[in-house]
């Protein structure tokens, strides 16, 4: 093998960052950069508690290496249920390039990051990659027929609400018959 396949691997990305970062940053930096700074032994002690481990910060982000994908995302619930300020959080299962200092690059970083930046804030978003290993188990299952849906999520203000449009929504879909 090269070099380079050597220092491949497949690895769960946890990435995080603090939700609006910037606007409390300028009113205030030197109290932001300490509520980061005690951010990260949070963040340090909850990637230990899972098996896991930071493998890189920047400003308010935080990037966690996971050999489990279940311990991964128990970590990112975690994280996205008790951290203060309150974090966004995206979870990938994907190929990773590890560097001489212990980083890692890629597409499965990369995607990861992706997600983090569209989850809300206390909340966390996990890749299709992730929920397809059969040791999560979903929250909430919707069955019809031939067809069913399966939701991960954690309590939310916004769940309720999410929930019972998702449930009419697929109650007033007719049912197709499956095509061979």
């Amino acid at each position: 093998m090269s070099p380079s396949e050597n220092s491949r691997k497949l690895a769960t990305i946890v990435a995080l960052d603090v939700a609006g970062y910037s606007a409390p940053t300028e009113a205030d930096e030197a109290r932001t950069t300490a509520e980061v700074a005690a951010l990260r032994k949070v963040v340090d002690a909850i990637a230990t508690r899972h098996s896991g481990r930071v493998f890189n910060t920047a400003g308010d982000g935080f990037m966690l290496e996971f050999g489990s994908s279940l311990a991964a995302v128990e970590a990112a619930f975690e994280l996205a249920e008790t951290c203060e300020p309150k974090v966004r959080v995206g979870v990938h299962l994907g190929d990773v390039m590890v560097q001489p200092n212990g980083d890692l690059l890629g597409h499965g970083v990369n995607v990861a990051a992706r997600l983090m930046a569209q989850s809300a804030p206390g909340s966390a978003l996990i890749s299709g990659a992730v929920r397809r290993l059969r040791a999560l188990a979903p929250e909430w299952t919707l069955e019809q027929g031939h067809r069913s849906m399966a939701l991960f999520f954690r309590d939310h203000p916004a769940m309720p609400s999410v929930l019972a449009a998702l449930k009419k929504a697929w109650d007033e879909t007719p049912l197709e018959p499956p095509t061979a």
